[in-house]
């Protein structure tokens, strides 16, 4: 087996800035053999990196395509890179942006964080450390339940972010309405979190319905 040319061929295919991680590489070669020597082909993949300047190694395991441009080298994707360790598994969802930095984009607060918060399966994660605060999801996160632990993140408001607007129940409605979320799986999914005020909270934003 020729592990260069199966690199050669993936990587030609992958677009630019778009995180390349080695276990899909793995999982690539593997469609032509079953007998893949992780150890070597590891060992190819490093080969190949030596010979081309574009293939950059960002952390371990987890390598990228950059442009040359007059103002440097392009970085990696960081939010594609976010997507791919921290929220998708596949098909699946494994987890969800939460915390101050989501706070921030609801419109809740002006004051940006310094760190971007991910609830996710991938808790355990050390790849990224100094910009990405991970969290244990309070349940297993699914397709069909990350929307409702997100906004229930942001009523229970572990981290007492100050909100700077006038109505925050009013932002969070439209989200909850704007999701199609029920209020009654709300309040389901809301017994994993241990705070006996989160069931008031929420009758309060769906009394806004009334």
């Amino acid at each position: 087996m020729n592990y260069m040319n199966h690199i050669e061929e993936y990587v030609k295919n992958i677009d630019f800035q778009t995180p390349i991680f080695t276990k899909n590489i793995y999982e690539y070669v593997k469609k032509y053999s079953d007998n893949v020597n992780q150890l070597l082909l590891n060992t190819y993949i490093k080969r190949y990196m030596e010979k081309n300047d574009f293939f950059v190694r960002y952390a371990k395991g987890i390598y990228y395509k950059t442009i040359r441009t007059p103002f440097g080298a392009a970085p990696i994707d960081l939010k594609q890179l976010y997507k791919m360790l921290f929220i998708y598994d596949g098909d699946n969802v494994i987890g969800y942006e939460t915390g101050p930095s989501f706070m921030t984009k609801l419109g809740l607060t002006t004051q940006l964080s310094k760190k971007i918060y991910f609830a996710t399966e991938n808790y355990r994660n050390a790849i990224i450390k100094d910009y990405v605060e991970l969290i244990k999801p309070v349940i297993d996160v699914t397709k069909s339940n990350y929307k409702y632990l997100q906004i229930l993140d942001v009523i229970n408001n572990k981290f007492n972010v100050y909100y700077e607007v006038e109505n925050p129940n009013d932002i969070i409605y439209k989200y909850i309405k704007d999701n199609d979320l029920s209020f009654e799986k709300l309040l389901f999914y809301s017994r994993y979190y241990n705070n006996n005020n989160l069931v008031l909270k929420i009758a309060k934003i769906a009394r806004l319905g009334e």
